[in-house]
């Protein structure tokens, strides 16, 4: 164990590491075998990132921008959509394992932590879609998209979906990633 897990243990047991920092000065921007290494351990993002990539591809075609854009543009708004998702996720991730006090990864309620983020990124997926559709009119549905009226607000059902699903099922894939990767070690 690392001076550093060690002093994090000593003085932040009861709190969750929600990222990490380190540069490699003068050997330019890579990722070392220890950084993957921490990444995939202790992390679930690289799974919502490629669910929300397939579910963006899967749900575009609910929106006025699959008949009315040029496909670049279209490739574009997936990888738009499938970004701000991932970050979208990581922040309602952190606010889960702050709130929850989630401690160290081997000790987290993995159901709790996935209720409170899929609820966070639905609250803020309902604001946004709110935003985005009734007030901005940037990107509306097509008449495929199946709609909830919502206090008079029609709320595609697929985005609300998205949130309700994909950050309970990324974090259990990373949960069995890491229950593979201890009974490997």
């Amino acid at each position: 164990m690392s001076a550093i897990s060690r002093e994090k243990e000593r003085r932040f047991n009861d709190r969750p590491t929600v990222g990490w920092h380190h540069t490699h000065p003068g050997y330019g921007i890579f990722l070392s075998g220890t950084d993957m290494y921490t990444h995939r351990n202790h992390f679930p993002l690289p799974w919502m990132f490629a669910l929300s990539l397939a579910w963006e591809a899967a749900h575009v075609r609910l929106y006025t921008i699959w008949q009315e854009a040029a496909a670049a543009y279209i490739a574009f708004s997936i990888a738009h959509c499938t970004l701000g998702d991932v970050l979208i996720g990581a922040a309602a991730l952190a606010l889960a394992l702050l709130a929850g006090r989630a401690g160290p990864l081997l000790q987290w309620r993995w159901d709790r932590i996935a209720a409170v983020t899929a609820i966070t990124g639905t609250g803020y997926t309902l604001f946004s879609e709110w935003m985005n559709i009734t007030l901005l009119r940037s990107w509306p549905y097509s008449k495929a998209m199946p709609t909830l009226d919502i206090a008079g607000f029609e709320i595609g059902l697929t985005p609300l979906a998205q949130w309700l699903v994909l950050p309970p099922l990324a974090l259990y894939l990373g949960r069995a990633a890491l229950s593979r990767s201890d009974r490997s070690a």
